[in-house]
Formats: structure tokens, sequence, C-alpha cells
């Protein structure tokens, strides 16, 4: 039930769970902005976060997953809805030196987890083994009203996927404008296009993926190298953390390059 919060300039990596999370809110008002994430079982992981959730700017690679907003039912408010993931880059999410994921989850860059009402815009999303973009239920919450747009992705297993429950229809997710080479189903924009009917009634089949190696106890992981912090932050004064998540604006958010 926090509000206003932000993370940025942040860098985290080696946890088991994830390294950055906002949870359980509604509205949270919640930016994460111009921060790194690695080696974590999750880079950003967003249980139940919804209403002003920016995740934006960051970097997000060698995770088992890179990030996710979900719904689940271990945490208060759910469904998640109304997050924002808008120019990071995404990549080499599949990495077997990491703690495991407790339901499994491997070599994806971006999920949503039973959410809705999110928009994924402008990210780059590469070297995922197992899926760039991936739209699936999770604990019972089918995913709604998400949509996927502008993303440039390559060299994922499948870059777009929407993997729905019991094969169920659109339920008004949609992709559209998004550079890709590989989609499940094939030809996604045209079978779940954003503007235009669509296929509103069609049935979906779920890709599948292949099994989750072990993972490593996160105690025998490396510490990370020395990070660069605040100049002067010994002597910085402290200010009341108010309303400090200002409003995000999209318009100047574009696809980060590779490097």
């Amino acid at each position: 039930a926090s509000r206003y919060g932000r993370i940025d300039h942040t860098y985290v990596s080696g946890h088991p769970d994830s390294g950055l999370y906002v949870g359980q809110c509604k509205p949270c008002d919640a930016v994460i902005t111009d921060s790194t994430a690695e080696a974590n079982a999750i880079g950003y992981y967003g249980t139940n976060a919804s209403g002003g959730v920016f995740v934006v700017r960051s970097v997000f690679r060698g995770n088992r997953v890179g990030l996710t907003p979900n719904s689940q039912k271990m945490e208060k408010l759910s469904p998640q809805t109304e997050t924002v993931v808008a120019g990071n880059l995404v990549v080499d999410n599949g990495n077997a030196r990491t703690p495991p994921v407790p339901k499994g989850a491997f070599g994806q860059g971006i999920v949503i987890g039973g959410g809705t009402r999110n928009t994924l815009l402008r990210n780059r999303v590469e070297g995922n083994p197992a899926a760039g973009i991936l739209i699936t239920d999770l604990d019972t919450f089918a995913p709604e009203n998400n949509r996927v747009e502008g993303n440039v992705t390559a060299r994922n297993g499948i870059d777009l996927a929407y993997a729905p429950p019991d094969g169920a229809g659109p339920a008004g997710n949609c992709f559209t404008a998004n550079a890709f080479a590989t989609s499940s189903p094939a030809d996604i924009e045209v079978a779940l296009a954003c503007d235009g009917p669509g296929v509103a009634k069609a049935r979906f089949a779920r890709p599948t993926f292949a099994s989750a190696p072990p993972g490593v106890d996160f105690r025998t992981l490396p510490p990370p190298p020395q990070q660069p912090t605040m100049p002067g932050a010994a002597a910085a004064p402290a200010a009341p953390a108010q309303a400090v998540a200002a409003p995000v604006d999209l318009a100047t958010i574009v696809v980060p390059e590779r490097g």
C-alpha cells in the first residue's frame, strides 16, 4: 500500500527473488528508471502493482527472467493492472548461473503474467532463449487488454508470443508496430491487431518452452563489481520523500541501442 516511490541509478544482482520489486499497491505511482538488474532470478517483479507504475530507461540482462508485471493470489490487490514498461534494454535473460524461479520460468525477456491494461513500449528485447515478449496467464489470472507496441526484438527463441489459458481468444491483448522475425501465433500483429477487427473469437495454441535448468544457491554468487556512488554522498543533506515519482514523458523515450 505504499505510494509515490522512485528507484533510480541503482545496480542490483544476485537476488533469489527479484532485484527490483514493486508489489501490492493500488495506485502505486512508482517509477523505476536508469537502473541495471543482472544475474537475478528475476530483474523486476511487479506482483499486484497497479496504477501509475513506470519501468523505464533501464537494463535487464543475464537474469533468468528480465521483468514481469504479474497477478498472483499470494499478495493482496489482485489482479495487477496499468504498468508501463518503456525504453528498456532487455537482453540475454537465460542465465543458468542464477538462483531458480519457484515456478520454473526461464529465458524470457518481458513477461506479462495474468496482468491487465499494461503497455510495453519501445523496448529493445534481444537474445532471450525462450521468448522475447510473452503475454500469458498466471495463478488462475488471465491476461487482458495489454498492448505491445513499437518494440525491437531479435534473436529470441520466439520474439513475440501469446500463451493464453486453455487456448482462449485475444481478450483485448494486442501487438502493433513491433520489429520481429518470429511469433506465436504466426502473424501475431494480424491475429491480435491493436487497430481493426483482428481475430476476436479465435483460439490460440500455447507455445512450449524447454524446462528450466536447476540454478544455483544465491549465497554462492560472486559479489558485483564496485559501483559508482553519488558525489559527496556522505555529507549530502536528507530530502523528504514526498510525491517524488514525477510523471514520465513517454514521448521522450526511444528504443535504446544494444550497447
